[in-house]
């Protein structure tokens, strides 16, 4: 089975060019789980479809980036939050996630998760009408304190030249363990990062988050927005996917700054637990300069998954 999922774009604003990124591989099965030794990303830009391949002799479809070879691990998008950045010096850098190998060449899983990746960042920039791409080193987590890895990364740039990363963590199969966001920075325009450690708020404090994406979001009057799941007790993992918070990151030391938080959405009274908000993509309105996040009120039952999908107006 041939499968196919759109995840995110951009507008370059040095060429005017609009860039689509999906993934995509071939499912012996269709197994979900089959996609993390068959995924690849692709984008297209004026109307011709590339792979994401590194630059350099030995690269090619089957062996894209240092690390990754198809039919073996994968590298692809995570969720629609990870949403590329576009740079000064005209490259585009794209969040993505791969699945690590162990020393025999199999997919790594130490805690025995649905998932384990890595997450890196990669450099596109332009070679006529198409992109060339380089990789980050990998962003690795600990297993022994978050049990599937770095995942589903979210970029911005803050002071001092810095760029952050904001990554999905997880407690699965060790509920013992606080389920946090984690954090990651780098002074190299994002090709090389330190070893993530929990995100917190700017005065230091903890707070719980659930293994779900997340989104930093740059906003025109220049603050830095991040939108994601605050619960106050530990996460099991996954859940609870709610409620919905926004706001803003201290541009300093890239962490949240806790008395701005506004609580977008929350299970409502009488809605079964089985609730998710997700999943989250913020933009900037244009015309109103709102914060319009789109996100599924989505329940979960085990006869059938319902659900609509809600556009939330912030105002800033």
């Amino acid at each position: 089975m041939l499968r196919r999922h759109p995840r995110t774009a951009v507008v370059d604003p040095k060429t005017g060019r609009f860039i689509e990124f999906w993934i995509a591989g071939i499912l012996p099965h269709d197994d979900p789980l089959e996609g993390m030794k068959q995924w690849n990303i692709y984008y297209q830009v004026d109307g011709a479809v590339h792979q994401v391949i590194h630059e350099g002799a030995g690269f090619d479809e089957r062996h894209p980036l240092p690390g990754v070879y198809t039919g073996k691990n994968t590298v692809m998008l995570g969720d629609v939050a990870s949403v590329p950045m576009p740079m000064a010096d005209g490259s585009i850098l794209l969040p993505a996630i791969v699945t690590p190998l162990d020393a025999n060449g199999n997919v790594y899983n130490p805690t025995g998760g649905y998932t384990y990746t890595d997450a890196v960042v990669l450099h596109g920039r332009w070679q006529g009408k198409r992109l060339v791409w380089r990789s980050s080193e990998v962003v690795k987590g600990d297993p022994a304190r978050c049990t599937r890895g770095m995942d589903e990364p979210s970029l911005a740039a803050i002071s001092g030249g810095r760029l952050m990363i904001v990554l999905r963590g997880s407690n699965d199969r060790n509920l013992s363990l606080p389920g946090y966001k984690w954090i990651s920075y780098s002074t190299d325009g994002g090709f090389h990062w330190t070893t993530p450690k929990p995100w917190t708020y700017h005065d230091g404090k903890p707070f719980f988050s659930p293994s779900a994406c997340s989104q930093l979001l740059r906003h025109s009057n220049g603050k830095l927005y991040w939108l994601g799941h605050i619960t106050a007790t530990n996460p099991r993992g996954n859940r609870p996917r709610y409620p919905v918070y926004v706001g803003e990151v201290d541009q300093d030391s890239g962490l949240l700054i806790r008395d701005t938080l506004v609580r977008v959405d929350d299970r409502q009274p009488g809605e079964d637990e089985i609730l998710m908000l997700y999943s989250i993509y913020a933009r900037e309105d244009r015309l109103t300069s709102d914060i319009a996040l789109h996100m599924t009120r989505l329940f979960a039952f085990k006869d059938g998954w319902v659900g609509d999908a809600m556009l939330y107006r912030i105002a800033t």
